[in-house]
């Protein structure tokens, strides 16, 4: 038996090392005969343990996901022990530290402008990332970073990675100033995320510290930081209800 990730949906920790999710990968083991009577072939997949240990990995990134559905919380995950991220792309070749570190940049809010602007359609929120695609994402490489920063990143890291994350529409709601929305934003916000739209402005400050890190490393000054993230959230508040909109 091995660890795995099933579904995404209602994830709502980045760390999900203490995820009770497994995977068979052979049969020697008392009461197999019962167990695979539940599946759908009759014995267990060629190759599906040579799969398993070969695709192990600390850092899942989405292959495909609905950015606009409730059960979504993170894009990206991190696990120590490595498992299997089912229909996801398993990042290998990478230490603990790196996968943490890497873990912050592709659960900030710029990663998710670049799967907004990088995405192949599939029915208003979902989408799908081929190999080319993902390939061609820009990132912080760790080996790039000083001690400082590598430091702070990690820092972060701890500081948010056993959160409880609501949804990801309301993670950006709640850090915008509902004074930068006209009137028809707001009534479409209102329409299609009436749970998100109650809370805006109530603030929500792992989402911010992740943002405001990686501001940080890219040599941001903390003004800047601010106003750029007030400028931010209401546009990609925006692009998550026309999404919806298109369901």
């Amino acid at each position: 038996m091995e660890n795995y990730f099933l579904r995404y949906a209602e994830k709502n920790k980045l760390d999900v090392s203490n995820l009770n999710e497994f995977t068979i990968i052979d049969n020697g083991f008392n009461g197999y005969n019962n167990f695979i009577t539940w599946a759908d072939g009759d014995d267990m997949p060629d190759g599906w343990k040579k799969h398993i240990k070969g695709t192990q990995s600390s850092l899942g990134l989405h292959y495909r996901i609905n950015l606009t559905a409730p059960g979504t919380r993170h894009l990206a995950y991190y696990t120590d022990p490595k498992r299997v991220f089912h229909r996801m792309w398993c990042v290998d070749n990478l230490s603990d530290r790196e996968a943490k570190l890497s873990s912050i940049w592709f659960d900030s809010s710029f990663h998710l402008i670049q799967m907004l602007s990088s995405r192949l359609p599939g029915g208003g929120g979902w989408t799908s990332y081929q190999g080319y695609l993902v390939s061609e994402f820009n990132l912080i490489e760790p080996g790039k970073l000083d001690e400082e920063e590598e430091n702070a990143l990690l820092e972060v890291f701890e500081e948010v990675s056993n959160v409880e994350f609501p949804a990801l529409i309301e993670q950006i709601t709640r850090n915008i100033d509902n004074n930068l929305l006209s009137e028809e934003e707001e009534n479409a916000l209102e329409k299609e995320y009436p749970a998100a739209y109650e809370k805006i402005g109530d603030g929500f400050e792992p989402r911010r510290k992740i943002d405001r890190k990686i501001l940080s490393v890219l040599g941001i000054s903390e003004n800047h930081q601010d106003e750029l993230l007030k400028q931010l959230y209401p546009l990609l508040v925006n692009e998550l209800v026309t999404l919806k909109q298109m369901m």
